[in-house]
């Protein structure tokens, strides 16, 4: 028999592995790290999002005990093509999360916004953009409701940013699908800088953003022909009379400090109402509200 920092290894037949409470976890553990929790009764391992449990089998998200450390995770063990609420670990603790698995990516739903035209929970003055504060975290969002997931939004370094839109509640399906890689920071983090940062692949162009506005908002793209100039897409897109939280600023003039309209996640325009999702523009005025999902891998 040997025993190697309490692990027993025996010739006869087992393995001993370190055993503890959940308070008893090492206050600083490697990952990879392998013990057996007594407050849980399985055996758990550390990864990098946190500890979970092994000893019931793939780790599939079905239940906290069977959390993930992420959607993919998920995804590439089951390759399952249900999109649904999944337990993932996070803060080191097993929460749900909204998981869309119908695509060759997995990815985790940190924001959906209403489509009513009275809806401004995610406009560009909402705290929700740069706070922990969570918001219906487990309701449907395939219905008309407002989410944020916090720990998502506090805890979760980004990789890539999904948006989808859509002019029903039911179907996040809007074309062309806007995609933005590169970040590696907090959504939290992202939107604490200042106004215009260009952090991440967020420049996806007049024609994209336009195109993704007629297909989740119903404009068209004539509606956007006396806006031709100062194309400005950033995170925190600001001009004087309208701003963009995740999405692009457009303008009359060739004055790109006055943008007066816009496409995006998170809006405000002088003389109207914030708009959480949808498309904003001067003369004639008019918003174009619709329901908008923001993900994160």
């Amino acid at each position: 028999m040997a025993t190697l920092k309490n692990t027993t290894i025996n010739d006869t037949g087992f393995l001993g592995l370190p055993s503890g409470t959940t308070a008893q976890r090492p206050a600083s553990p490697i990952v990879g790290t392998l013990r057996y929790n007594t407050t849980t009764n399985y055996i758990e391992a550390y990864f990098s999002q946190g500890w979970t449990n092994v000893a019931q089998g793939v780790a599939d998200g079905s239940t906290a005990e069977r959390a993930a450390v992420s959607a993919a995770a998920i995804k590439s063990a089951t390759g399952t093509t249900t999109s649904g609420y999944y337990y993932i670990i996070l803060g080191g603790t097993a929460r749900q999360v909204y998981c869309d698995m119908s695509g060759s990516t997995a990815w985790m739903l940190a924001m959906r916004a209403s489509g009513s035209a009275a809806t401004t929970t995610f406009g560009w003055s909402s705290a929700y953009w740069t706070n922990s504060t969570g918001l219906n975290e487990t309701s449907d969002p395939l219905t008309d409701v407002d989410i944020k997931n916090s720990y998502i939004w506090t805890n979760w370094t980004v990789n890539s940013i999904r948006l989808t839109g859509s002019q029903t509640a039911s179907a996040y399906t809007a074309n062309p699908t806007a995609t933005f890689t590169g970040w590696s920071q907090t959504l939290q983090t992202i939107f604490s800088q200042g106004n215009n940062s260009y952090s991440g692949n967020i420049e996806w162009g007049r024609t994209n953003w336009i195109n993704w506005a007629n297909s989740a908002c119903g404009t068209s793209t004539s509606f956007w022909d006396n806006q031709p100039n100062c194309n400005v897409d950033a995170v925190n897109a600001y001009g004087t009379y309208h701003g963009s939280r995740f999405g692009i600023t457009f303008n009359n003039e060739n004055d790109c400090g006055t943008n007066d309209s816009g496409v995006g996640f998170g809006q405000f325009r002088n003389g109207l109402s914030d708009l959480s999702c949808g498309a904003i523009k001067w003369n004639t005025d008019a918003r174009y509200p619709c329901h908008g999902w923001f993900w994160v891998a």
